[in-house]
């Protein structure tokens, strides 16, 4: 149930009792509390889905990575959220940790240059 088909049923989305009042541009709850304009106030409506990734297995993944502690993963996609009033950059009831996006690292490997390949003399680094 999405918040406005809870609000137009008497339901807060928030705690999900029926002790809300509604009215044009403004709720207010008297179990959980909320009060304000809905359409302001920031509703757990997706969450993002992560997938953890081994460090050795970064070349064979796609996409943007990204780091938790000393963890890498991929964005797998969204779910629905709780539907909860959140302050914060993400609902902490459905995602107790949001990774922050990393560079992806470069493999080294080494290329001689033309003239010094005919030679058989020093060898540059190249990222890959």
């Amino acid at each position: 149930m999405t918040v406005a088909e809870s609000l137009a049923a008497g339901i807060c989305p928030n705690c999900w009792s029926n002790s809300i009042r509604v009215q044009p541009g403004h709720i207010s709850c008297a179990t959980c509390g909320i009060n304000g304009d809905p359409g302001k106030i920031r509703w757990c409506e997706k969450v993002p889905l992560f997938r953890s990734v081994a460090k050795e297995d970064i070349w064979l993944t796609s996409g943007q990575l990204y780091k938790h502690e000393d963890r890498l993963f991929t964005l797998v996609g969204y779910m629905p959220g709780c539907g909860r009033v959140f302050e914060g950059e993400w609902c902490v009831s459905c995602r107790p940790f949001l990774p922050t996006p990393v560079e992806r690292p470069s493999r080294k490997a080494k290329r001689k240059s033309g003239k010094d390949a005919a030679t058989g003399e020093a060898e540059e680094e190249v990222a890959v």
